[in-house]
């Protein structure tokens, strides 16, 4: 794979230091970093890398929309937006400017990937049969792109997360790839514009025809986490839905789903981990206060093993040296319960 060298915006110190290092793993140069939008602009002028990752939602007057539509005017630079956020409103400003990729946190290595091979390909591609008369400056259209505008599906295809689009009646008017590969995975036939959604996807999968309904009346969009089972594997299940309103009315609902089950895993072993810990920390304070108690006993001993040796004398030092040892060998005997308490309530929370 080709040196590629890649610019990160992220507002986040710590996601940002993980993606540099998930970059670094993958055979990426991270060439540097950014955390709003002006200096995200000025950095890939003077860096000019390969490809820069950008988080939709940044600190400042200027949003990672704003300043990837810059950056691909100014110096014809790729652009993926990173986000956590898939409101219809934000997909819709960020595929105006024509994104080479959009990832919905969390996402894997092999999704992150997948996707900057794919966006640096298709840059190159454009750029070889591109005239070389230089653009003119791009201007905002009049009006929103349309969710079937050529390059709004090539933007969605590029989604690694199911989406589609129903009108009222729940027929299917849009599916990305991602959704057309799982129904076609999951059904006879791959999908088809018009058809009830319902034969595309079970209800069991993007929920009940109520829970879109809901949404339809209310304007408001809803988000539901389900647990799933298919073939003996337990999946967790977040599906998103997003009114889209024309004049007023609620005319469509886009649906995303994110398989959550690695994200619930991840934290699940935090959650492990942290109970461990906390396990640890309270056993160390219960072994440390039985530890000082012995302190008193064994400096009597040694206080004791020092007296003359006169028989009376000899004799009592003798018996209180026993009954001080019998003291410490108590405090062992409960250090030893400690650690056996441990022990148990350890491999309890590795089940």
């Amino acid at each position: 794979m080709p040196d590629r060298q890649i610019l990160v915006v992220e507002d986040e110190q710590i996601v940002a230091m993980e993606l540099k290092e998930t970059l670094k793993k993958l055979g990426y140069t991270v060439v540097g970093t950014a955390n709003n939008g002006e200096d995200a602009i000025d950095r890939a002028g003077l860096l000019s890398p390969d490809l820069v990752l950008m988080d939709i939602h940044l600190k400042g007057e200027m949003d990672g929309i704003e300043a990837a539509g810059e950056i691909a005017s100014r110096y014809d630079i790729p652009v993926i937006y990173l986000t956590a956020h898939s409101d219809f409103d934000t997909m819709g400003r960020a595929l105006e400017t024509q994104p080479y990729g959009y990832l919905i946190k969390p996402f894997n290595d092999r999704t992150l990937y997948s996707n900057i091979e794919m966006a640096v390909h298709k840059h190159q591609v454009i750029r070889r049969f591109r005239s070389e008369v230089p653009r003119p400056p791009r201007t905002p259209d009049p009006e929103p792109r349309s969710i079937s505008d050529p390059a709004c599906e090539a933007a969605l295809d590029a989604v690694e997360e199911p989406i589609f689009l129903v009108d009222r009646e729940m027929r299917l008017v849009r599916g990305n790839a991602a959704f057309n590969r799982l129904a076609t995975t999951l059904g006879d036939s791959p999908p088809l514009t018009g058809m009830p959604v319902f034969h595309a996807l079970p209800a069991s999968l993007i929920g009940a025809p109520e829970a879109f309904a809901a949404v339809f009346e209310s304007g408001a969009p809803k988000k539901e986490e389900k647990p799933l089972k298919a073939g003996g594997i337990s999946y967790a299940m977040r599906i998103e839905r997003i009114p889209k309103t024309t004049n007023g009315t609620v005319t469509h609902v886009l649906t995303v789903l994110h398989d959550l089950t690695r994200e619930t895993e991840i934290t699940l072993q935090r959650q492990r981990l942290a109970r461990d810990v906390r396990l640890l920390r309270d056993n160390l304070v219960d072994i440390a206060s039985l530890t000082g108690r012995m302190k008193h006993p064994l400096t009597e001993i040694r206080s004791l093993a020092g007296m003359d040796e006169d028989t009376i004398v000899h004799r009592l030092a003798i018996e209180k040296m026993g009954m001080y040892a019998d003291q410490a060998w108590d405090v062992l005997a409960e250090i030893d319960l400690v650690f056996m308490k441990f022990e148990r309530e350890y491999r309890e929370n590795r089940r």
